[in-house]
């Protein structure tokens, strides 16, 4: 809770009357609503703050106006600096409980994490029971995006588990996928492994590289990973990070390459790697 933006609520009207953002230990307790005999932090609870906020014109032109006093150069934070300073000055805010879903999504761990998530078979069921309950499809109507791309295909004896495949994929003979999310039009070929990867996939079909070179050649390992859009992995290529780099960058003039934070390989869209590479 010391990484978020922890809010003080009263419960019988919701208004918020405290906030801090990434408190200390010690502020994290004058924060946390606690039961009489409770001895540690673990044993109480807080609220956190999403990011999500709703305003009247007015509350932000006024504050804006406070904000244009501060030096050039200085960031300003909504959770940090806006809401302790509405709060400060008598605003009414009011907190509105969240029930479902929800993760913190500040770097790219957390970004990645989050992605993975969904491929848990409770927490998609949970998701989708909940967005369920929200709609009523007889009033509400739900827009997305016509993609007009054949369904996922399977050719020969693969192994898919936990994992979402988005439609135009196509997966080869002898293929093994975990834990993943495959994007759009992503070709792998035949007896590749994939396992915790996140593949942004591409908007049609053989869209840069042909129909008869697959995205990820023969025989590629590939272990906690982010492929972006137009990247071709060549035959036995292994992503997997073995000597455990935390940070590290490999990219020419063109933006092509790969980087490495956290221990989380991310390649650069439009990069090719050649058949063999190790990272």
């Amino acid at each position: 809770a010391t990484n978020l933006g922890i809010c003080s609520v009263y419960t019988d009207d919701t208004q918020v009357y405290g906030f801090r953002e990434k408190p200390k230990p010690d502020e994290l307790r004058e924060l946390a609503q606690c039961e009489k005999n409770a001895s540690d932090l673990d044993d109480c609870h807080v609220h956190v703050n999403m990011g999500v906020y709703v305003f009247s014109s007015r509350a932000m032109k006024e504050l804006v106006g406070v904000i244009e006093h501060i030096d050039e150069g200085t960031s300003v934070d909504f959770g940090r600096d806006i809401i302790p300073m509405a709060i400060g000055s008598n605003y009414q805010i009011h907190a509105h409980e969240h029930g479902g879903f929800w993760q913190p999504v500040r770097n790219l761990r957390e970004w990645y994490e989050s992605n993975l998530s969904i491929c848990s078979p409770d927490l998609f069921r949970k998701m989708y029971a909940g967005a369920s309950a929200l709609i009523d499809v007889s009033k509400d109507q739900v827009f997305t995006v016509p993609r007009t791309l054949p369904p996922a295909r399977f050719t020969g004896v693969s192994d898919c588990e936990s994992s979402l495949i988005s439609d135009g994929v196509v997966v080869a003979n002898g293929c093994r996928i975990k834990d993943s999310v495959v994007g759009p039009c992503v070709v792998f070929g035949e007896d590749v492994s994939v396992e915790r990867v996140i593949f942004n996939g591409h908007p049609e079909m053989a869209h840069i590289h042909g129909n008869d070179v697959p995205d990820v050649g023969r025989g590629s390992v590939l272990l906690g990973c982010v492929v972006q859009s137009d990247v071709l992995i060549g035959a036995g290529c292994v992503l997997t990070n073995k000597k455990g780099v935390k940070k590290a960058e490999v990219v020419d003039e063109n933006g092509h390459g790969y980087v490495i934070e956290n221990g989380l390989i991310t390649i650069l869209e439009g990069t090719v790697l050649e058949a063999g590479t190790v990272i």
